[in-house]
Order: C-alpha cells, then sequence, then structure tokens
C-alpha cells in the first residue's frame, strides 16, 4: 500500500511538472509575433498621422478684393474671444494681416475665413469665428469663437457608439475621429 501511494505521488509530481513546463520555443516565437505586430501597429500609426484626412473638406472661399472699395474701416486692435484650439501665435499670424489695413466687407469676410480655414486644417470641422453686432467707432473689432463639442452620438452602429462613448464634452475633431473608428 505504501508503495502504491509513493507511486501515486511520483506520478503526480511529474505530472504536475510536466503541465508547468515552460516552452521557450513557444514563448520566443510569442515574442517575435508580438514585435511584428507593434511594428505593423506603429507603421500604420504613422500612415495615419502623416496622410491627410479621408474626408474632403471644403474650404471657404475668399473674396477678391475689388477695385471699387467700398466703404472700409482701419481697426487698431481685433480681439478674438472664447478661442480655446487656436495659438494665441496662430490668432495673431491672421490679425496682423488685417490690423491698420483698410477693412471692406470683403476683407473682413477673408478674415473670418482664414480663421474657418485653420480650424477645418486642424480637423474642427464645427468650429468657426463669428462677428456679432458691435460699435466699430472704438477702432477695435470683436471676434467670438464658437467652437463645436460633442454633445451625444447616437447611431445604429455600436462600433460607432463604442468608439465615441469617452469623448462626449469633448471637442469635436475629424482627425481624432478617424483614429477612433
Amino acid at each position: 500500500m505504501l508503495s502504491c501511494v509513493r507511486y501515486i505521488v511520483i506520478v503526480l509530481i511529474l505530472y504536475s511538472r510536466l503541465c508547468f513546463a515552460v516552452d521557450t520555443g513557444n514563448t520566443f516565437d510569442q515574442n517575435i509575433r508580438l514585435d511584428e505586430q507593434k511594428k505593423i501597429f506603429d507603421r500604420f500609426e504613422q500612415q495615419l498621422q502623416n496622410s491627410p484626412s479621408r474626408y474632403e473638406i471644403p474650404l471657404p472661399n475668399f473674396q477678391q478684393p475689388s477695385s471699387d472699395h467700398g466703404p472700409c474701416i482701419i481697426f487698431k486692435k481685433i480681439l478674438c474671444e472664447k478661442v480655446t484650439l487656436l495659438s494665441d501665435q496662430e490668432i495673431e499670424t491672421i490679425t496682423t494681416r488685417y490690423v491698420g489695413t483698410c477693412m471692406t466687407e470683403d476683407a473682413l469676410k477673408n478674415l473670418l475665413n482664414e480663421f474657418s480655414s485653420l480650424y477645418l486644417q486642424k480637423g474642427y470641422i464645427t468650429s468657426r469665428m463669428y462677428m456679432q453686432e458691435q460699435n466699430v467707432s472704438t477702432g477695435t473689432l470683436h471676434l467670438i469663437a464658437l467652437e463645436g463639442k460633442i454633445e451625444k452620438i447616437q447611431t445604429s452602429s455600436s462600433d460607432i457608439t463604442r468608439s465615441f462613448e469617452n469623448q462626449t464634452g469633448e471637442y469635436l475633431n475629424l482627425n481624432k475621429g478617424d483614429r477612433l473608428l
């Protein structure tokens, strides 16, 4: 009986060692496959960052200055309010071209279109710059940004819903949306 128990214990020990034996060949192969998958994923991410958006978004039309200037206003300062998605440098680059110049209706449209184009190039398709009614005799032009955020995603596709589930309340950016999908 004792030899039978000893035999069973030896068999169990050998069996347990076989069960927990590590096959280094498979682990090595798995590591190689993981490295290859990581390289493929990295290449895909790089291509995604370097490629233009797959959506063709038309940029606003710029008005050609006409020979008949019509009435114009010279602004000493252009202030942009409620802007969070553009840097101060980007805003200044655009506004400095217009400060101190004779601003016609076409020039005002071009100013707004430059901001719209910048938002679109950055992927913010629901963001625009607007002018409200204002007293321009002060020499200051006030522009207000309206930057669109995701309020709610409604779709029959659960994949799209899952992709955007953590984006509620975030600014809508088409480039980021491409990556999420």
